[in-house]
């Protein structure tokens, strides 16, 4: 499937340096050496859950491009974010 759809919990006060859109790569220790190009596609208004006795987080999606179809569900990968590009929203 290209592109896949990689789902990420971020800490509240990390998820407003975010922007749809923005820029990042993937890397997975199944595969050493190969880099993917993801992007923001979603970015919640709202966490699924909210506590007063613990952190919030948002469940963010990035698109990664995958044109070898090499990639598959369920792997474990490390993003890394590029600097959001233009002003906020």
């Amino acid at each position: 499937m290209d592109p896949m759809l990689l789902r990420a919990r971020v800490h509240e006060i990390e998820s407003l340096q975010l922007a749809e859109g923005q820029k990042a790569e993937v890397t997975l220790e199944a595969l050493p050496g190969k880099k993917f190009e993801a992007r923001l596609s979603r970015l919640p208004w709202a966490p699924p859950v909210v506590s007063l006795e613990h952190p919030t987080y948002y469940e963010v999606e990035f698109e990664v491009a995958n044109p070898e179809l090499v990639l598959r569900e369920g792997l474990k990968a490390t993003l890394t974010l590029a600097p959001p590009s233009g002003p906020k929203h």
